[in-house]
């Protein structure tokens, strides 16, 4: 099966949409209520038409803490690619809230694990540049 999915937050411009879809009268409605659209094209290996699902998210007041450890590691491998992007520019306390965010949701789990280790690598690079971070 192949997937191609694409978030769009609120406040941005909508990428290229199917025909239809920018007047579809859910989208009109939810649009402003919505935090983001989140839209995904699947297609089987067998089949020959591709198909499309959308759905939207929205704040329900869960916090982080109240998520699954799923969720959580995550979260924590999304804002590790931000401070290797440097978006916004790491600081040493960025790295320690992501190493414990991670930790927090590794449970014994060994490739979850070995994520640690790739955040004390990048930190360790960032240091060896010359830019403590």
């Amino acid at each position: 099966m192949t997937a191609l999915f694409e978030i769009v937050p609120k406040g941005a411009e909508l990428p290229d949409m199917e025909p239809g879809d920018a007047t579809d009268p859910e989208f009109a409605t939810l649009e402003g209520e919505a935090l983001m659209r989140i839209a995904v094209r699947y297609k089987s290996p067998t089949g020959t038409q591709g198909r499309q699902v959308e759905s939207f998210g929205f704040d329900d007041g869960r916090t982080l803490g109240t998520a699954s450890e799923d969720v959580v590691f995550a979260a924590a491998v999304a804002w590790f690619a931000e401070a290797v992007r440097e978006e916004p520019e790491p600081t040493p306390r960025t790295w320690d809230r992501i190493d414990l965010l991670a930790r927090s949701a590794v449970a014994g789990n060994g490739t979850r694990a070995e994520f640690l280790r790739l955040i004390e690598a990048a930190r360790g690079l960032r240091t060896a540049e010359g830019t403590p971070r």
